[in-house]
């Protein structure tokens, strides 16, 4: 958040987008892990849906920093 705080404009964007991405991998691998490990069937669901969506959103981001 510090990185955020000093950068304006372009710089901004992409630094944001690329904190972004970090998250959503985050996320994916704690979903991964709760379906390793977990039992409750709505978290399963839960999860899956996490990692589905959040894979999605990583693509749509790269593809935002490629343009």
């Amino acid at each position: 958040m510090r990185q955020l705080a000093v950068v304006r404009g372009p710089d901004f964007d992409r630094l944001f987008v690329r904190m972004m991405t970090e998250h959503h991998q985050g996320a994916i691998e704690m979903a991964t892990n709760l379906l390793t490990v977990g039992s409750d069937l709505t978290l399963n669901e839960f999860a899956n849906a996490v990692a589905t969506e959040q894979t999605v959103e990583i693509d749509r981001m790269r593809e935002i920093l490629g343009s």
